[in-house]
């Protein structure tokens, strides 16, 4: 049957960006299709089994870094990677911060531009021989009228600060760039992984990305420049690049079967080592740090415990045989030792051991010929009680065993909550931080222009200060001279007040 499903996997929380899944769905299947969006940030991944439904799955940009250290992203890798090891004909097209996280959970390595400046243009792809020999590549521009050869290189908007330096070993590199040489590369052609943005068009990421760089100082006046020059002046092809991705996807559907599942050690990478099964990161975030003690309550050990304790270490091992086996027990292979048969069921040795015989009976109660008919069935109701006791003994054993396990685990939840708990605490305080360093950044041209402003009133406020003291100056000069009026009105005999 064929798929008709297709899934978004949203990596991008800032709320400038909210709906911007839509240009995925407008592009590819359109409105007819049913489409589901999983906000891979807030930590939404569909079950394996379920994603295997999906035509296409298209992981977003994001301004995150795929390196930093989130629950999230670790999910999101540990998903890829085992998705990516299972038998199916869904693809993936993993677009720059989708292209990058990819790389990490297969094994390659991402960091920051080479430049260490952000890269906002539109930029030159130039496209290796082994992309041209792709079906979906060929199928892309098969139909479009006057395409009398295929094309040798593609534009394609750049926009990110990061990039991957190292392709993982599966990996196959179908297109360069001049600032990033592992621009499009494929795993398998399960996977289609793009550095650049096809879906989006120049106008949006002048709006929405150059503003916010040209004001926040991540683009110089001189990159800012250059930068717009290139979105407005250079139309991209991104067209042609969503025909390509469409393709892609497509073909993957037509299989009508499963794609071969890729090699497993391919695809394992350092991060991987240290998680466990498919947790999809649940405790993958938690810190490389020294468990508390763990706080057992105090469970009554029952009263036949020390025996047991002390045979576990010194009895030797005995054969069992159920009384049934009696005729075969001379044949039979060692069964495992059962431990603490008091004094009544057998003849114990100093060990606290009943030293059975093959024939499954106690040594004190064995048949003897001597004896009557009614010895078999006390033999045999001997044995009853020693298997009976055997059964009681390994029911209290596990009953200790899933108490003792009962309290490890609850305190081991309780330890990971509480984590959690801290790792809640502590995303919220980087929330934080993050809108003070926006709010700084806003405020910084207002503090800059008032500094300016300071600056510029400073001979002013020199010549202020030399003006009071000039002032000073002359108030003394009056007060001398007033004093000087006065002495000569009296002399004078010229009343004061007059």
């Amino acid at each position: 049957m064929s798929l008709q499903r297709f899934a978004v996997f949203d990596c991008e929380d800032a709320a400038k960006w909210k709906g911007h899944e839509k240009l995925y769905i407008e592009k590819f299947g359109g409105a007819e299709a049913p489409w589901d969006i999983f906000k891979c940030w807030n930590g939404e991944l569909p079950v394996l089994e379920a994603a295997e439904q999906y035509r296409g799955i298209f992981i977003t940009g994001s301004h995150f870094s795929a390196y930093e250290e989130l629950a999230w992203i670790d999910s999101l890798m540990t998903w890829l990677h085992d998705f990516l090891q299972r038998e199916h004909s869904t693809r993936i097209v993993a677009v720059c911060f989708g292209c990058q996280v990819a790389a990490r959970a297969l094994g390659g390595k991402v960091g920051k531009n080479p430049s260490e400046r952000f890269v906002l243009k539109v930029e030159e792809l130039q496209l290796q021989e082994a992309f041209a020999q792709k079906e979906y590549f060929r199928a892309a521009f098969a139909e479009q009228p006057g395409a009398q050869q295929l094309p040798a290189c593609l534009k394609i908007i750049e926009s990110h600060s990061d990039q991957v330096l190292e392709l993982p070993a599966s990996a196959q590199l179908l297109a360069a760039s001049a600032t990033a040489p592992n621009e499009v590369w494929t795993v398998g052609d399960r996977l289609l992984a793009i550095q650049g943005h096809p879906e989006m068009d120049p106008q949006e990421a002048l709006a929405k990305i150059h503003a916010t760089l040209a004001s926040n100082g991540r683009l110089s006046e001189e990159e800012a420049a250059a930068s717009r020059a290139s979105l407005e002046g250079t139309p991209p092809d991104s067209a042609a690049i969503l025909r390509i991705m469409e393709a892609f996807v497509e073909q993957g559907a037509a299989l009508g079967g499963c794609l071969p599942a890729t090699q497993q050690g391919s695809l394992s990478g350092d991060w991987k080592s240290a998680k466990t099964g498919t947790s999809y990161g649940l405790t993958g975030w938690l810190p490389s740090m020294t468990m508390p003690a763990v706080s057992l309550p105090n469970l009554a050990l029952p009263a036949w415990m020390p025996s047991l304790a002390t045979s576990a270490t010194s009895a030797p091992t005995a054969t069992v045989v159920s009384p049934t086996d009696e005729s075969t027990a001379s044949g039979s292979s060692e069964q495992p030792a059962m431990l603490g048969l008091d004094a009544q069921e057998g003849s114990a040795s100093p060990a606290g051991v009943s030293q059975l015989s093959g024939s499954g009976t106690p040594p004190d109660v064995r048949p003897s010929p001597s004896k009557g008919s009614e010895e078999p069935e006390a033999a045999s109701s001997a044995a009853d009680r020693a298997v009976a006791r055997r059964a009681k003994l390994h029911a209290q054993a596990e009953k200790l065993v899933d108490d003792l396990a009962g309290a490890v685990s609850a305190e081991l939840n309780g330890a990971v909550a509480n984590y959690e708990l801290l790792f809640g605490v502590n995303t919220v305080s980087r929330a934080e931080f993050l809108h003070m360093q926006q709010e700084l950044a806003t405020w910084q041209p207002l503090v800059q222009e008032i500094q300016r402003k300071r600056e510029a009133c400073g001979p002013l406020l020199a010549a202020l200060e030399t003006l009071q003291a000039r002032m000073g100056a002359v108030e003394g000069s009056i007060a001398s001279l007033d004093a000087e009026s006065r002495q000569l009105m009296r002399q004078l005999g010229v009343p004061l007040d007059a």
